[in-house]
Order: structure tokens, then sequence, then C-alpha cells
């Protein structure tokens, strides 16, 4: 009911005159509302860049991603906090793995000690269980000391998508400034990216599919997921 109202007042439209232009008209709609969440959301500079999300979600393996993606494929400077909660943060990996790249990964977030200004900086924790309010209170005051700050929900695509958004609206406690969905290699609906945005009223930032680093890490740009939703359906068919 939402999209055939925004449809039928998107810029005056007139009625479609077939399947086509209808297609092409949701298209422009749901991509223009896209860009709309990335501008309200979007925070000025350079502000750390948070991942949060349930266990088993891929979180630490999506910001490995996001770290080889900018430090050593573009060769900009980086630095990583790996910090505890209520719980501590073992992905010991992602320390290795900044050792590889020689980026350094930090245990103690000190807030008076911060690189140039030109740094991107990630910040992982240990994935919080949906259902345990305690935990998830925790995060927030873990994250709330970091100061001015863009807060990724990871979620797996491959979940139900009643669980996702179980999961979004548990995370919503924190200020978030977008998703990154995890596993699309895994998914079988394109439909989902766009039912998770309209009910978190966030954009998808980034999409993560596989293990391997960097592998399948890249920015979500609506037009493309929705020219692949068009095509999975037409294929269905």
């Amino acid at each position: 009911r939402w999209l055939s109202a925004q449809a039928r007042n998107f810029l005056g439209a007139t009625r479609p005159r077939n399947l086509s232009e209808e297609v092409e008209m949701l298209r422009d709609v749901l991509c223009e509302y896209w860009h709309q969440l990335a501008g309200r959301v979007e925070k000025p500079g350079n502000p750390v860049r948070v991942l949060i999300g349930a266990p088993g979600t891929g979180k630490s393996t999506a910001l490995a991603k996001w770290l080889t993606r900018e430090s050593f494929l573009r060769q900009k400077p980086a630095r990583v906090w790996r910090l505890d909660v209520d719980r501590p943060n073992t992905t010991e990996f992602l320390s290795l793995h900044g050792e590889l790249l020689q980026v350094p990964v930090e245990r103690v977030w000190d807030p008076d000690e911060q690189p140039p200004e030109d740094t991107l900086r990630l910040v992982d924790f240990p994935g919080v269980p949906a259902d345990q309010p305690d935990s998830l209170e925790a995060l927030a005051r873990q994250v709330k000391d970091l100061g001015e700050s863009e807060i990724h929900l990871v979620l797996n695509a491959a979940y139900d998508l009643g669980l996702l958004l179980r999961q979004a609206k548990a995370f919503s406690r924190l200020r978030l400034s977008g998703v990154i969905l995890t596993h699309v290699d895994e998914a079988e609906r394109w439909s989902k990216v766009w039912n998770v945005m309209l009910a978190t009223q966030l954009p998808i930032t980034y999409l993560s599919g596989g293990q391997d680093i960097p592998g399948d890490f890249h920015p979500a740009i609506p037009e493309s997921l929705f020219d692949a939703w068009v095509s999975s359906a037409m294929d269905q068919d």
C-alpha cells in the first residue's frame, strides 16, 4: 500500500501505460527513497565506523573485507579497534589480519589518542544476541563512549526475513546509520533487501558475500539491486 501510494504521487506521475512503465516507475520510487534515507543518516566528515550485530552474522569478516579494500587495495591509512562489551571480543583473526596488513588493531579505546583525520577508523564489537536487553544496553553504552560514530548493523541476508526484522528492531535502540548485508551469495530472494530497508527506514550501505578476504564486498547501489530483483523474479517465473 505504501509503495502504491508513493508511486501515484511520485513527481506527479501519470498512470503507467504498460507493465514496463510500471516497473520503471517503481524502480524510481524505491531508489529515490533509498537515497533520501541515506541523506538523512549520513555523517559529515570522517566519523568512526562501528559494526554491530548478533553472533553469526559475519560482522568481523565484513570488517576485515572493508579494511582490506581500503588499506590494501586503495592504500588508505586505517586503524581498527577490537573492543569488548559485557563479553570478550575473541575475534583473534582480526588482530592477525591487521598484522598482515600492517594496520594497528587496538584492544582499548583511548579518546585522547586519535589518528590523523584522513584515517579510516573501524570498530568491531563482539556479537550480541538480540534477545538479551542487558547486553544490548551495555553495547549502547560502549558505542556512546566512542563519540561521533557511524553505526552499521550487520545482518545475515540468508536468514528468514522475520528474524532479520526482529534483530533490526532489537538493535534500533542505537542510532543506526545503515545496514550491511552479509552472505548475499546464499540469499535466494532479493526482495528481502527492500523489505529490510522499508522496515528499518535505513539504507543498505554494503553487501558482502563469501568468506574470502577481500572477496565480495562493495557498496550497495539501489538501482543495480532493483534490476537484480526484477531479473531474478523473471527467472523464477
